[in-house]
């Protein structure tokens, strides 16, 4: 997540998809959260894509070619 800064990031929940059984959150926004949360039994991937979502989308300038990559 962001703050209203949005050149200030923070990560929220880091250990709650990782823990099975977890439920579908059919609410969820399907543009900012992982294809896999809306699909009962979701696990750590969807923390792993967050991240690589994160990576991709801030706007810092100097994030290097690698680090993007293992955004993708």
């Amino acid at each position: 997540m962001h703050r209203l800064d949005p050149q200030k990031w923070f990560i929220i929940d880091w250990d709650g998809a990782d823990s099975p059984p977890t439920t579908a959150q059919s609410h969820f926004d399907h543009g900012t959260h992982s294809p896999c949360v809306f699909t009962d039994g979701h696990g750590g991937e969807a923390d792993i894509w967050g991240v690589g979502n994160l990576i991709l989308s801030c706007e810092a300038l100097d994030i290097s070619e690698e680090l993007r990559e293992l955004g993708r």
